[in-house]
């Protein structure tokens, strides 16, 4: 999050500075695999991409019931929530594991 380089290679990969990408209070830029001339396609495909997530989704709800109630009884974690607690939480992805596990055997379901 902090700008060293305009771009650097780190496992093979190539990251560039993009200085569209903000948060107020935590960065200003940040090191991504698109080159910054490239951010404004790179937006409009995410949005595409979650766009076509987001319709597939609303599709392949199959309205049974019985799926329906396996699901609400499994306590989950997604993945974007899961980066949240790695990345503002300061855990690490055992803890995290841990955690759930934790709730899951205290939970009523």
């Amino acid at each position: 999050m902090t700008k060293t380089e305009d771009s650097l290679e780190r496992d093979g990969k190539q990251w560039y500075w993009c200085p569209h990408h903000k948060m107020e209070g935590s960065y200003d830029g940040l090191y991504v695999t698109h080159k910054p001339e490239e951010h404004d396609e790179w937006k409009n495909n995410k949005a595409q991409f979650r766009k076509k997530r987001y319709e597939a989704s609303k599709n392949n709800d199959s309205h049974d019931t019985s799926k329906e109630e396996d699901s609400a009884k499994k306590l989950t974690i997604n993945d974007n929530m899961k980066a949240a607690l790695l990345t503002h939480c300061d855990l690490t992805g055992a803890q995290i594991d841990e955690m759930i596990e934790k709730a899951q055997a205290q939970s009523d379901f």
